[in-house]
């Protein structure tokens, strides 16, 4: 597969066949990286002086990472964020831009509706 000019291979690595290489610099991880249990984002900065060449992938996703997979409910008066609802597709999570924060968190986490993620 190609992926902005470049080719991209990928393999399934199971337990134990893992080869990791050292950890990278935590400042390059915290702005490059989005792990989760169930996802790996590595994303290029929009600092040209650091990644090159710019994507146009920036002009779809604002913040550079997939936005997280939210469920919500549909009711007469309104649209909310609500564990009995159902996932957006990707295009409609990117129209409606939700952004809410629960109870207990100042911000929703990414992975928040991944139910074995609780």
């Amino acid at each position: 597969m190609e992926i902005d000019g470049y080719n991209v291979n990928s393999k399934y690595v199971g337990a134990g066949e893992q080869d990791l290489p050292d950890f990278p610099d935590i400042k390059w991880y915290s702005e490059h990286v989005c792990e989760i249990q169930y996802l790996l984002q590595i994303v290029k900065r929009r600092n040209t002086e650091c990644c090159h060449p710019k994507s146009g992938l920036f002009r779809l996703l604002d913040n550079r990472f997939l936005p997280p997979p939210v469920k919500v409910k549909q009711t007469v008066d309104d649209l909310s964020l609500d564990e009995g609802g159902h996932f957006l597709n990707l295009p409609v999570n990117l129209a409606l831009r939700l952004s809410a924060s629960l109870k207990d968190f100042l911000q929703m986490p990414y992975d928040y509706f991944c139910p074995n993620a609780h």
